[in-house]
């Protein structure tokens, strides 16, 4: 968790994190996804789909996602043969 005032860095903080993972040598994946203002359920449909679109999990989402949906699903990507040794998800929400 990163917390903290307003411009100390911390949105910088995450991307950097981001650039440094993100398709490095290893084909280790991150992605920085904002869920500023979203309930739970908007908040599992907008992870579900970033994973999809950029390769995070293997297969397309429902509009009812749900968390174990997606455990369950970036278990069997992770474990596939589309693996990924390293999956940073970074979530950026306003409190």
């Amino acid at each position: 968790i990163v917390y903290g005032g307003r411009q100390l860095g911390k949105s910088a903080l995450l991307k950097k994190a981001k650039a440094d993972i993100d398709g490095n040598a290893d084909g280790d994946r991150a992605l920085l996804i904002d869920i500023k203002g979203l309930d739970y359920a908007e908040t599992a449909r907008k992870i579900a789909q970033a994973l999809y679109d950029e390769k995070g999990i293997s297969e397309p989402v429902e509009d009812e996602t749900s968390w174990p949906d997606i455990a369950r699903a970036v278990k069997n990507t992770l474990k596939g043969s589309r693996k990924i040794h390293y999956l940073l998800l970074l979530l950026e929400f306003l409190l």
